[in-house]
């Protein structure tokens, strides 16, 4: 025999001898049969989560479907004006004419997002179940001047109102004003 000299030949597969060998094999490579023990530990553990982590994955898809709509239309207009004339009146009572480009640009926006979840297993009369989504109208209004190649002067008005289909609170935000942009580059 390999592992135990002690052992005689008629005896060697007896249900006792193939258990001392077991121990005196594993007292032997002690390191070995600890590291083997934990990988087989770690191993099954390993295959126990993935299994129920599949599982409880596959239960919530094959219950419901989510379904996702934006349906959206955007009306947009603009016009340049070339050669606008802009009279400047200074203190000493001088004036000063420029002509340079004056860009108007309006856009309407009408948005309608939703969420719809649909059960698969259940009949259920009150399906599919809105869980959210919301009508969005949006008006965007800007004029651009161009006072020389380095200064643009921009006035604009934007207001978008949102009315939520699962809640009542409907939001609308208005923001209005003006910006100078000088570039600084030739």
């Amino acid at each position: 025999m390999y592992f135990c000299d002690t052992l005689v030949p008629e005896q060697s597969m007896n249900l006792f001898n193939l258990f001392k060998i077991a121990y005196l094999a594993l007292m032997r490579n002690k390191t070995r049969a600890l590291l083997t023990m934990l990988g087989i530990v770690i191993g099954i553990a390993s295959v126990i989560a993935m299994v129920s982590l599949g599982q409880s994955s596959s239960l919530s898809i094959n219950n419901q479907i989510s379904e996702f709509r934006t349906n959206a239309l955007t009306i947009g207009a603009g016009y340049a004006f070339r050669e606008f004339p802009v009279i400047f009146k200074f203190l000493s009572n001088r004036t000063s004419q420029t002509n340079t480009t004056l860009r108007l640009r309006a856009d309407f926006v009408f948005r309608d997002d939703l969420s719809i979840l649909r059960r698969i297993a259940e009949d259920d009369p009150d399906l599919p179940q809105i869980s959210d989504g919301k009508n969005t109208v949006s008006i965007n209004c800007s004029a651009d001047y161009v006072v020389s190649n380095n200064v643009t002067i921009r006035l604009f008005f934007d207001r978008v109102i949102n009315k939520p289909r699962v809640s009542t609170i409907a939001t609308a935000n208005t923001s209005a004003g003006f910006s100078i942009n000088l570039s600084l580059a030739q």
